[in-house]
């Protein structure tokens, strides 16, 4: 998959956007990885609340929600979508699917709980696009969302 990247000095100096990126690599699915960026704040160990944007944006959209949440004890996540922000951005527009979105998200909730940074929910391995959409087990790992 051939990808382009956002020069990093193109995201200096942002108003109310002083959050580090953090990255990691992904699975293109096609041979190759991805650089995956988010932001995030708040407690460590605090219950994860994961923003995700729509198009055309990306994590800097949640600036002015990130640190409400955060004060309010919230640890919150906020990646830039492959194709977006921080994140690396495929040239054909045909590897851009669902599916692929899909899983490139949950490469994202896998590291994080590898690191030990993710206290509760659990994403299917079903390889199912809707997997996303039903991330606890049961009603009692459930925390707020954000929309």
């Amino acid at each position: 998959m051939q990808t382009l990247r956002t020069a990093d000095e193109h995201f200096t100096g942002l108003p109310e956007f002083p959050y580090t990126p953090r990255y990691c690599e992904v699975s293109d699915q096609d041979g190759g990885t991805l650089r995956l960026a988010w932001v995030e704040d708040g407690p460590a160990d605090a219950d994860p609340v994961l923003m995700l944007h729509g198009e055309p944006s990306w994590s800097f959209l949640y600036r002015r929600m990130i640190p409400i949440l955060a004060a309010a004890g919230q640890r919150v996540i906020c990646p830039d979508l492959v194709g977006f922000g921080r994140s690396d951005k495929p040239t054909r527009i045909e590897d851009y699917t669902y599916a692929r979105h899909v899983e490139w998200m949950r490469a994202l909730a896998l590291i994080e709980r590898a690191a030990g940074v993710a206290k509760r929910g659990s994403f299917s391995s079903s390889g199912s696009p809707d997997a996303l959409q039903k991330p606890c087990h049961s009603e009692s790992e459930m925390v707020p969302a954000v929309m």
